[in-house]
C-alpha cells in the first residue's frame, strides 16, 4: 500500500535510499550466519602484539565470528583448550613466556587434540630454529614479520573460513 502525503513521500524516499544498505547488511549477516565460528587461543606477553594481531584476525576472517581467548600463561592456555576443545581451531603463541613455552604448548595441543592448528612466533633465531627442527608447529615466524605474510599464513592454516 503506497504511503500518502508529503510525510509518506519522505518516508518512501528514505526507505528506497536505505534498501541497498539494508540488503547489504542482511547479506553480511547471512554470510556470518552460514559461516562457522573461529576459536583462537593467543598466548603472549606483548600486549601490543596480541592487540594488533587480534584486530588483524578479525579483518582476515571478517565473514566469520572470531573468538579470541588471550593469556600470558602456557598452563592457562591448555586449560582453555581443555574447556573449549571443540571451539578452538588455532593456537597462536610466542615461544618465551611464563609457564610452558610456546613449543611445549603446541606439542601438547597437537598430540592431544587432533586437527588443532598452531602458529609460533619468536624474536629469536635460535628459538625459531628449535621450533622448526622439533616440528612443534604448523608455521613458525620470526619477528618482526609483515602483516601480509601473517594474513597468508592464517588463510593457509584455516582455508575454510
Amino acid at each position: 500500500m503506497p504511503l500518502e502525503g508529503s510525510c509518506g513521500l519522505l518516508v518512501e524516499n528514505v526507505l528506497n535510499n536505505l534498501r541497498p544498505v539494508i540488503q547489504e547488511e542482511y547479506r553480511v549477516l547471512l554470510d556470518k550466519t552460514n559461516a562457522r565460528n573461529i576459536g583462537i587461543i593467543f598466548v603472549g606477553d606483548e600486549i601490543a602484539i596480541v592487540g594488533i594481531l587480534s584486530e588483524v584476525l578479525q579483518v582476515i576472517f571478517s565473514r566469520s565470528t572470531v573468538m579470541i581467548y588471550s593469556t600470558m600463561d602456557g598452563h592457562k592456555a591448555l586449560r582453555i583448550l581443555e574447556q573449549k576443545q571443540h571451539q578452538i581451531d588455532l593456537i597462536i603463541t610466542d615461544v618465551n613466556h611464563p609457564g610452558l613455552s610456546g613449543i611445549e604448548i603446541c606439542k601438547i595441543a597437537r598430540e592431544k587434540y587432533q586437527g588443532i592448528k598452531t602458529f609460533i612466533m619468536t624474536g629469536y633465531t635460535k628459538s625459531a630454529d628449535q621450533a622448526r627442527s622439533e616440528k612443534a608447529s604448523d608455521i613458525v615466524f620470526q619477528k618482526p614479520f609483515k602483516l601480509e605474510e601473517f594474513e597468508k599464513a592464517m588463510k593457509d592454516l584455516l582455508p575454510n573460513y
